[in-house]
């Protein structure tokens, strides 16, 4: 996994039930198969905007978006990129 997906799946597994470990965490996973609810899944984005400094656009606001650690880097990195935050 590179930085981002690490970063994204550690945010994801401080806020699993079961106590999975960030490296443990398909990125291709489902996040409600997870086990993350709506409350989880925004508690999420919250941080991870105010950790990045970004903001998520709103048509990134989304249940693709939400998929999987996978899809929320890519959006992720969409926002830094549109931001000028990346090359």
């Amino acid at each position: 996994m590179d930085d981002l997906t690490e970063v994204i799946a550690s945010l994801v597994a401080r806020r699993l039930k079961d106590g999975a470990a960030p490296a443990g965490i398909d990125p291709d996973a489902p996040l409600s198969g997870l086990g993350l609810d709506s409350i989880a899944v925004v508690s999420l984005m919250v941080e991870l905007e105010r950790r990045r400094g970004v903001t998520l656009p709103a048509e990134l606001v989304n249940r693709a978006t939400f998929r999987s650690v996978r899809t929320l880097t890519e959006a992720v990195r969409r926002a830094e990129s549109a931001a000028g935050r990346l090359p």
